[in-house]
């Protein structure tokens, strides 16, 4: 991957990652009016976070399918990269199911001891 490519992947990427959890938000995508992104992940979870936003904005029920497009042209490097697992070009659509199979993962190798997943 060019240098350039790489940066703007990156500058997608940190649009994309929640300002409360620093979590990368996955498809499907809502937003507020505000402009700010539904994050579904566990840490954000509340009991209106399905409809008010953080800022106390309702999310508009509309699918955003361009950023969806976006979101899958994004290139990830397996979260095992630090226990020695050299896939660094995996799509979004890859990434999940290459992590559930990683041999560097801790669940498939518990040689590999405990790692940060963040």
């Amino acid at each position: 991957m060019k240098p350039e490519h790489i940066a703007m992947n990156e500058y997608v990427k940190d649009l994309l990652t929640c300002p409360r959890c620093h979590i990368i938000i996955t498809p499907p995508y809502q937003q507020c009016k505000m402009g700010h992104l539904r994050c579904s992940s566990a840490e954000c979870e509340t009991s209106d976070s399905e409809t008010v936003c953080y800022c106390g904005e309702t999310f508009l029920m509309f699918k955003i399918s361009s950023l969806e497009k976006i979101y899958d042209a994004l290139v990830f490097t397996c979260k095992f990269s630090q226990n020695g697992c050299i896939e660094v070009s995996l799509k979004a659509k890859d990434l999940k199911k290459h992590e559930e199979g990683c041999k560097f993962s801790p669940k498939n190798n518990p040689e590999m001891g405990k790692i940060s997943t963040k």
